[in-house]
């Protein structure tokens, strides 16, 4: 990587429906996508998720989805061409990570 350039290596984009919102989608969050390029860790990606989720919560956010349906290789929704030796969890594997994440974060 090259020192003097700002450098994009992960993106979560996210709806917020806060109190003012129709009842039906009041006060949750929707997680739509996250992407990431080879230089961020799995564990980074999800410590950003929970994170993420401990800050919706603690500003009164009382449920959240998770979009849990990966690109396919080649396909680059956020992040333009990714480095064609990155891993790319399948469709299983980002749902079990989820899962994971949300029975790691009712534990704490």
């Amino acid at each position: 990587m090259n020192d003097d350039k700002d450098v994009l290596v992960f993106v979560m984009s996210v709806y917020e429906f806060a109190k003012t919102c129709p009842e039906q989608t009041r006060d949750f969050v929707y997680v739509n996508y996250i992407d990431s390029v080879a230089y961020v860790q799995p564990k980074r990606c999800s410590r950003r998720l929970v994170s993420y989720l401990e800050s919706a919560k603690n500003r009164g956010f009382y449920a959240a989805y998770i979009w849990a349906c990966p690109a396919e290789r080649g396909q680059d929704y956020v992040l333009y061409r990714h480095p064609v030796d990155q891993m790319m969890p399948d469709k299983d594997r980002l749902q079990a990570c989820c899962r994971l994440i949300h029975t790691n974060k009712n534990q704490s």
